[in-house]
């Protein structure tokens, strides 16, 4: 599994946690899940136009 694809699973762990947790979680945990998110797509395009970083 490369490093995007383990950071991808992570993220969708996160979210995923979120969802089916009960709404003891903080606007901060959810900023920081955006975020997250934000780098691996960020990542992931990036990879697909063939820019290495």
């Amino acid at each position: 599994m490369t490093e995007l694809e383990t950071d991808l699973l992570d993220a969708l762990k996160l979210v995923r946690s979120m969802v089916g947790a009960p709404h003891d979680f903080t606007i901060a945990d959810i900023w920081n899940a955006q975020q997250q998110a934000d780098e691996v797509i960020a990542r992931a395009e990036d990879e697909d136009a063939g820019v290495t970083g």
